[in-house]
């Protein structure tokens, strides 16, 4: 028995070893790479996971040796299926800590197995070389070590000894449990997954129901007789606020609209990935509902602006470039609200991953213009303008639309323009991975795919004044969320909530076309809200958002639950960001002063970083505080904070 635990020891010291002398490598040998973690603990931590993995399997091939050979077979093909998946992982993580300083959270793996196929496409565009790697290592490396803990397995001595491996089962895990309790469970990516900061706290009843208010059932009876505008609305990925002052301008006529619009100088997503911004827009509600996930309870959801503008008779449509299972989202946008919805999965013509046509997508993915499943915004304006034709109203219509090719890598069309240059990505890149000293070129990749998309929407615009839909309609665009080019030392989105990746551009071009650049800073759960204020219809008691020309000073919480778990509170001109996992950290910006958020004041001005933390913690604890009681979320609407 002692035999067999110092083998599967050596063998774990050994394979910790070559874990460790492979990241030292692929780290360029860069001590810095390790921050202050010390590089003895990190080895340390590594031999202690690898001998819990490894003692644990070992002990499960022991306990099968006394079974039938088939049970035998599938009990050793498991855990080969488990290693090769728990070894994907471990690469998947270091990958992340040697590029970020960070190991992956456990959020960020249910994700990825939830949303696989789309996540491995998503990949497979930037660089399938990347794919081929971690998957051909991952398996093979998990064969050989399936193959050696069965031959230590192999002993009859053991087999006649089940009490003993059962409590040395019962140890490995209790050791397995007990561990990330302790500094080091930040070094290993198989601790890190179990480490979830947070200082959340109950928040009493008497101060909840100071934020709420009894629901009350939308009265579909009230039906407004009057004429009533148009609506369409355009949400485009990754757009960024600055680019209404960029010179040359990727986007002429978006800018030369938004100068004879009303345009939201400081729009904030409620999040910076799309399966939390996104639905929070439609249904004007903040996305944290749980640390860990954002759940679809029916009972939690409440009224999408597609619903609502159907009770008021309107004609409504959703037509969308992205694949809409991408992190559950078509739970929440494939409404009963809507007369008409359309993602990539409903194309009904040739895509860039259509099955039939697997060359093509090999030359695609080649050429660096695959789009991972999503289908081309002049596809999807097509089919907008198509429903349009045949719609049966020429007034209340609502049209939502989704447009993706500003998405990383940028998509640029067949025979598309590209003023920007340098622009080729002739490199490895896949999203939030790809070289610092490279960032012109992607941005200037980006700015060309914004290029091309402004001159689709020009078009689409002209469609709208041909079909005397223009003039009578309320015209919206808005940025998901933002995009980085390492201004923080992080690329493209998902991750930290710095105005570049949470600032977004906004406009709601209206009928009388009112002219105005809006200071006052919003959330995207305002713009519907602002949008009725301006239709003078009434504001749904469902709705977490505000008019943004009430005139209450705004409060906006924003939360990611992706790359990175943080929240972050812009009470203008301050804003908190409130980093829960990787680590624990709070920073204060002051951004009238500090718009490029270089001066962390956290620390030098201790009044209102206490005031700005109190009010963070009260916004996000009442609305946890809500999703997890069903005698709340039944019972009240959301609570609504300034």
């Amino acid at each position: 028995m002692i035999k067999k635990i110092v083998l599967v020891f050596t063998f774990s010291f050994v394979f910790a070893g070559l874990e460790f002398l492979l990241v030292i490598i692929f780290g360029n040998f860069r001590v810095k790479t390790f921050h202050n973690v010390g590089m003895i603990t990190l080895f340390s931590s590594a031999v202690l996971v690898w001998f819990i993995i490894f003692g644990f399997f070992s002990t499960i091939l022991n306990l099968a040796k006394n079974l039938k050979k088939v049970v035998q077979f599938l009990i050793t093909l498991i855990i080969f299926l488990f290693l090769s998946l728990l070894l994907l992982i471990d690469f998947s993580s270091w990958k992340f800590f040697l590029d970020d300083q960070y190991f992956i959270s456990l959020n960020a793996i249910f994700f990825a197995l939830q949303n696989f196929w789309l996540f491995i496409k998503h990949i497979a565009v930037s660089d399938p070389k990347l794919i081929f790697t971690g998957f051909i290592f991952s398996i093979s490396l998990a064969f050989g070590i399936t193959f050696l803990l069965d031959k230590i397995a192999t002993s009859e001595e053991m087999i006649r000894h089940k009490k003993k491996l059962f409590a040395v089962m019962i140890s490995l895990i209790l050791i397995f449990f007990l561990s990330f309790f302790q500094d080091e469970s930040s070094y290993h990516p198989y601790f890190a997954l179990l480490k979830n900061a947070g200082d959340d706290q109950k928040i009493d009843q008497k101060i909840m129901l100071q934020y709420l208010h009894l629901k009350k059932d939308f009265d579909q009876s009230k039906k407004i007789q009057k004429e009533l505008a148009c609506v369409f609305v355009i949400l485009i990925e990754s757009m960024r606020r600055d680019l209404f002052y960029e010179e040359p301008s990727p986007i002429p006529f978006m800018k030369d609209l938004a100068k004879n619009s009303l345009f939201f100088d400081r729009s904030y997503a409620a999040s910076t990935h799309s399966d939390y911004s996104d639905p929070s827009i439609w249904y004007a509600r903040y996305p944290l509902r749980r640390r860990d996930r954002l759940r679809t309870i029916s009972a939690e959801k409440g009224l999408s602006i597609f619903r609502y503008f159907k009770y008021y008779g309107f004609q409504t449509g959703y037509i969308s470039s992205q694949n809409e299972n991408w992190g559950g989202m078509i739970k929440w946008l494939q409404d009963q609200g809507l007369d008409y919805f359309y993602h990539s999965e409903d194309h009904d013509e040739k895509t860039w991953l259509n099955e039939d046509d697997k060359t093509g997508l090999l030359n695609l993915i080649l050429k660096n213009k695959a789009t991972a499943g999503k289908i081309p915004d002049s596809e999807t304006l097509a089919k907008a303008k198509k429903w349009l034709s045949k719609a049966d109203k020429k007034n209340r219509l609502f049209l939502g639309m989704n447009l993706q090719n500003s998405h990383f890598d940028y998509f640029i069309p067949e025979n598309g323009k590209e003023p920007f240059q340098p622009a080729k990505m002739d490199f490895p890149a896949v999203y939030a991975f790809w070289p610092k000293s490279k960032a012109e070129i992607v941005k200037n990749r980006y700015f060309n795919a914004l290029y091309n998309l402004d001159l689709m929407i020009a078009d689409f615009v002209h469609f709208l004044k041909e079909r005397k839909l223009w003039e009578n309609s309320y015209f919206l665009i808005i940025g998901d969320n933002g995009e980085a080019f390492y201004e923080h030392e992080f690329a493209n989105h998902s991750s930290e909530l710095y105005d570049e990746a949470s600032r977004t551009f906004t406009l709601i071009k209206t009928p009388d076309d009112q002219q105005k650049i809006i200071k006052k800073a919003i959330s995207h759960i305002d713009i519907f809200p602002t949008l009725l204020d301006l239709m003078n219809l009434p504001n749904p008691i469902s709705f977490q958002g505000f008019s943004a020309f009430i005139p209450e000073k705004r409060s906006i919480l924003i939360h990611n639950n992706a790359i990175i778990q943080q929240d972050a509170l812009v009470y203008w001109p301050w804003k908190l960001l409130m980093t829960r996992y990787p680590y624990q950290e709070k920073k204060l910006y002051n951004l009238e002063k500090d718009p490029m958020e270089k001066i962390d004041l956290f620390d030098r001005k201790n009044e209102i970083s206490d005031f700005m933390e109190r009010k963070l913690k009260l916004i996000s604890n009442v609305q946890l505080e809500y999703y997890q009681h069903p005698r709340y979320f039944i019972k009240y609407a959301p609570p609504r904070i300034y």
